[in-house]
This record gives structure tokens, C-alpha cells and sequence, in this order.
């Protein structure tokens, strides 16, 4: 399909050329037949494709998949987005100065291609699914104004202004604690995949225009969740399980494009790699609010031996390398004397760390932070620790004071709580569960 469209392209282009050196007169003649020839080409590039015409919601839905991985990175570079502490990050291709744009701008910079791409007679189609849905004019007309005014009406009067139920998704939405504008960019791009996927409307719009609408909802939805994943991790389960509801037609589908939304906040954490020994260790921050992502190493980790380094902790976010290493291996370099943590199953295992790859001394008893935020996971933790005046206290100089051992299970404090109990998230010790 690119190919065709390149070969049409440079035809324009090459008929274009032969205007140089003509007289005045013939050249405005030929500028403004190049004009028409130049519409032409693009509206072929647009409208050629090596891929049959299709009416199959779930084709379209596929297509519009593959189309939306291709073309995300045009729209946005996610490169250390999620990371807090941006002079942590070692990435080579990560630019500090980079302001990535809002989801406004990069649904207003989508649709604006999209309509310039469109032939007449897919902007006609366009506009007269503005005419016919609620819905999608809202959407259009908020993308044109990047969701800086929710208040703005669309371009025509409409009877009918439901087409996609999203209450439920809504309260999801708000529970989070997302903003009025987000929410509605959201469920707005709900509503346009909805229809773009719709057998009502499919053959009315045509498979191209219906595959483009579903590029930029996915797009879009994408970074809405990978720009406000902090709110939204705590609820990311419960959004892909409306999804999978609302379109049960097309759960596989649905459960590749979250899966590939979750590689991309995954990606958007990466905060660079550390040399250790014979390693290169490539690490991620997680926020101490991310349920999801934390019970995911708990059950990767429970029952063995591994070790999962961290190159920097907080209250709010860790580091943390997602390919494990051997204790063997941390002894060997001396991993905590290094002033990296990490994350194990085993109590005594977390504990040995400290005594042979750390500063040889810690408590007997581990230890749990505290905080008044009940979102807020936490993990019982050993500390580098050293004698002073014949008390065992936490080392407080760098670079082994950062260093914690973290083991077992997840804990969280109930709201208004002192004493931490087990998160109900927190995977079950029973390697079959």
C-alpha cells in the first residue's frame, strides 16, 4: 500500500517539474492545473490500498490496531514521561527538554491530518456523521478546541445525544480522580470508536474513514492513560474490564490493544540501565500507587530465589530492574553495598542481603514505612545498617543508606490506621493460586 502510494506521489511530483522554464503566461496555466494534479495525487494516495474493502467491524478493528502501533510514536515521544526524578534517566535518546503535548494537542494535531487527508467524498461522509451522531460532533468540535472549553456547542442540533452508555465508565473515570476535561476526552474517544467500529455506520462512512476515526481514538486513549497513569493504575483493570463488556464482540482485540497501552506506560517508566559486574540491568520506576504493577512482581517473584534490583526508592515511586538476578550474583558484586535495593520473596533471603552483599549489619525484625495515604503500597524491608555506640542504627551516609531489602507481600494502611495489614490485591502465597 505505501509503495502504490509513493509511485503516485512522485508522478505528481514529477509532473509538477515540468512547469521550470515556461513562460509566465503557460506557467500560472500549468500552476494551477499542478494544484488540481496535486489533489488528485493525494486523494489517490489516500484511497489506494493493497487491502480489500471490507465491512467487518472486526477486520476494521484489526486494522486500525496495526495502523494506531505504526503511527503513535508521530504524535508523541513517551521516552521517561512517567518518571518523576528526570535526572535519574540515562536513556540515550531521552531529551530533558522535550514538552510532550496534552492529549488535547495530540487529538486536535490527529483529526486536523485526518480531515486534510480525507477525499471530498470521505469529508462529506465525515461531516455527515457529525450531522447524524451526538456524539462524534461533540468530539470533533471539542477536538478542535484541544478540551480548553467543555462548554462549546457542536456544529449541529441534534435529537438523539447518547450513543454510547459510559456512566459506569465514568464513575471509574472520577473515582481515579481524572479531570472533567480528561474524562470527557476519554469518553469521547469511546464514542468515535464505537462508531468506527459499528455495522450501523461502517457502511455509511466507508472502511477508510472508519479505520482512521479508530486510529486516533486508540491514539488518543492511549495517552490519556500513559499521561495520567498515576491516577489511572489504580483503576486500569477495571477500565479494560468495561471495555472488554462494552465490545464483548471483540474481546481479544480489546485485550491486545490494553496490552500494548500497559507495554507503553512500561515504556514511558524505563529510567535507563546500570552496569553491574557482567549485567546491564535496564531499569523502570513504578509509582507506590500502582496496585497492578506491584502485585505482577509479587507473583513473578513468590516461591523462588530471585532477586529484583532497585536503583532508587522513594515513598512515591522505586526503580526497579524487571529481569530478576541470583543471590549469588548480588553477594558477588556486592549489589547493596553498590546502594542499589531489591525486592525477594523470602524473609531470611531479604535479610542475607544486607549481611553479605550490603554493609554486613541490620535488625533482626524488618521494618514498614507508614504513610497517612491509603493508596500508597508498602513492603516489610530490611535496611543497610551500622554500630553506633553499641546501637544498630541506619547507615546515613551515601551511597548505602538508600539501600533497602524488600520481601513478601504487599501492605497498605487502612485510612485513619497505624497498622498495616495485607493488601487485598496482594497475590495469594500459594504458588497455585
Amino acid at each position: 500500500m505505501k509503495l502504490k502510494r509513493l509511485f503516485l506521489l512522485a508522478i505528481g511530483a514529477a509532473f509538477l517539474l515540468t512547469s521550470t522554464g515556461k513562460p509566465v503566461a503557460v506557467a500560472n496555466e500549468i500552476n494551477k492545473i499542478n494544484e488540481n494534479v496535486t489533489q488528485q495525487v493525494m486523494r489517490l494516495a489516500n484511497s489506494v490500498s493493497d487491502e480489500e474493502d471490507t465491512e467487518d467491524p472486526e477486520e476494521i478493528f484489526s486494522r486500525a490496531i496495526e495502523d494506531y502501533k505504526e503511527e503513535f510514536d508521530s504524535y508523541i515521544d513517551i521516552t521517561g514521561l512517567n518518571v518523576d526524578v528526570k535526572e535519574s534517566i540515562t536513556l540515550p535518546e531521552f531529551d530533558i527538554n522535550y514538552v510532550a503535548p496534552t492529549y488535547g494537542e495530540v487529538m486536535h494535531e490527529y483529526q486536523l491530518n485526518l480531515e486534510t487527508s480525507l477525499t471530498t467524498t470521505q469529508l462529506e461522509r465525515y461531516d455527515d456523521l457529525r450531522r447524524a451522531d451526538f456524539t462524534f460532533d461533540k468530539y470533533v468540535a471539542l477536538n478542535q478546541n484541544k478540551y480548553l472549553d467543555l462548554t462549546i456547542p457542536p456544529k449541529y442540533e441534534h435529537i438523539t445525544t447518547m450513543a454510547v452508555v459510559t456512566t459506569a465508565l465514568v464513575g471509574i473515570l472520577s473515582s481515579a480522580g481524572l479531570t472533567q476535561a480528561a474524562i470527557s476526552a476519554f469518553t469521547g474517544d469511546v464514542g468515535a470508536l464505537s462508531a468506527a467500529i459499528s455495522t450501523s455506520w461502517i457502511p455509511f462512512i466507508g472502511w477508510v474513514l472508519a479505520v482512521g476515526l479508530a486510529v486516533g481514538a486508540l491514539i488518543a486513549l492511549t495517552v490519556i492513560i500513559v499521561q495520567y497513569w498515576e491516577q489511572i493504575c489504580s483503576v486500569f483493570e477495571d477500565i479494560k474490564n468495561w471495555f472488554v463488556e462494552q465490545f464483548s464482540a471483540f474481546e481479544d482485540l480489546i485485550n491486545s490493544y490494553f496490552d500494548d497501552t500497559k507495554a507503553k506506560v512500561e515504556e514511558s517508566s524505563n529510567v535507563g540501565t546500570v552496569t553491574v559486574g557482567n549485567k546491564e540491568l535496564t531499569f523502570q520506576e513504578i509509582e507506590t500507587r500502582d496496585v497492578a504493577a506491584q502485585a505482577a512482581l509479587v507473583k513473578k517473584a513468590r516461591w523462588t530465589g530471585d532477586i529484583f534490583l532497585m536503583r532508587y526508592v522513594s515513598k512515591n515511586d522505586f526503580q526497579i530492574c524487571p529481569i530478576p538476578v541470583s543471590f549469588d550474583f548480588c553477594v558477588e558484586w556486592g549489589t547493596h553495598r553498590l546502594g542499589l535495593s531489591s525486592y525477594t520473596w523470602y524473609q531470611n533471603k531479604a535479610r542475607s542481603l544486607i549481611l553479605y552483599a550490603g554493609s554486613g549489619v541490620t535488625t533482626n525484625a524488618p521494618e514498614i514505612d507508614f504513610s497517612t495515604d491509603s493508596d500508597a503500597i508498602f513492603m516489610k524491608h530490611f535496611h543497610n545498617c551500622e554500630v553506633v555506640n553499641d546501637q544498630i542504627v541506619r547507615i546515613k551516609t551515601q551511597p548505602m543508606h538508600w539501600t533497602h531489602s524488600f520481601f513478601g507481600q504487599l501492605y497498605y494502611y487502612p485510612s485513619g490506621s497505624n497498622a498495616p495489614v495485607v493488601h487485598p490485591d496482594s497475590p495469594n502465597p500459594n504458588p497455585n493460586a
